[in-house]
């Protein structure tokens, strides 16, 4: 049986929404502006302020024809926000603002980007979110998982992340994979990047973005999704002071 429920897209430039969890505000520059003045997309993680990310199952994203997409969970279940945030680029206005779509808490075990959905496998379901044709989120549908002692099958390796469990927090490097080619040269690239930090022992800082390159290599525009601490492994323990929620400056 399948339940449909109606969700609330809500695009990230709004004053309320949630364009990425992180305790700075996002940055979004083009080809003019790139050097003087960031366009600053400010992000509430809650009404009250920044709300904790939800165990492991946040971060995880795929990627589709002209988007990507991306989940957050703040708080645990029953209360709290989940939201999945779809970023659009390639057409007019190059890299696009993240929309936000409310979800039901729950965590995430798999995710799968296609030409117009976004299916999210939970622990006894799967949701997946319709797209419009420009890819904003409509709509959302619930089909229930019955075999709750494994993952479906078309959802198995399609975990990663680009928060703090993304493998740059442990390797400490800079990660780039190819989203699109651009028109006349150049490409859209999600740039995943660990920095150790210094202070702490086995600590690191995660910073995740969408750029644009023109032909030449050189960047023109740029959208960050998410900069916050970087889970690392320290021989199956978390270090001391782990947070796992983005880093508050």
């Amino acid at each position: 049986m399948a339940i449909v429920t109606n969700g609330r897209p809500t695009t990230g430039c709004s004053g309320r929404s949630a364009a990425r969890p992180a305790a700075e505000p996002a940055r979004w520059a083009d080809e003019t502006n790139m050097k003087t003045t960031l366009m600053v997309v400010i992000i509430l993680l809650s009404s009250l302020g920044a709300g904790v990310a939800y165990a492991d199952s946040d971060g995880y994203y795929c990627t589709g024809p002209g988007y990507l997409a991306y989940q957050f969970g703040f708080a645990a279940p029953p209360a709290g926000t989940h939201r999945l945030f779809v970023v659009r680029f390639g057409g007019a206005s190059s890299i696009e603002a993240p929309i936000a779509f409310d979800l039901p808490q729950f965590q995430v075990h798999g995710i799968l980007c296609t030409e117009r959905m976004v299916r999210l496998a939970a622990y006894d379901a799967i949701y997946t979110v319709h797209l419009d044709e420009t890819n904003r989120p409509l709509r959302y549908d619930m089909i229930l998982w019955m075999d709750k002692q494994h993952t479906p099958a078309e959802f198995v390796g399609h975990s990663l992340n680009l928060g703090a469990w993304n493998r740059v927090a442990d390797t400490l490097k800079t990660e780039r994979l190819s989203l699109r080619s651009v028109a006349g040269g150049g490409q859209y690239l999600l740039e995943m990047k660990g920095t150790v930090v210094t202070s702490e022992r086995c600590a690191s800082t995660v910073t995740t973005r969408i750029v644009k390159t023109d032909r030449n290599g050189r960047e023109v525009q740029e959208l960050e999704l998410f900069r916050g601490r970087g889970i690392r492994d320290c021989g199956g323990l978390l270090p001391p002071n782990t947070q796992m929620e983005p880093t508050r400056r």
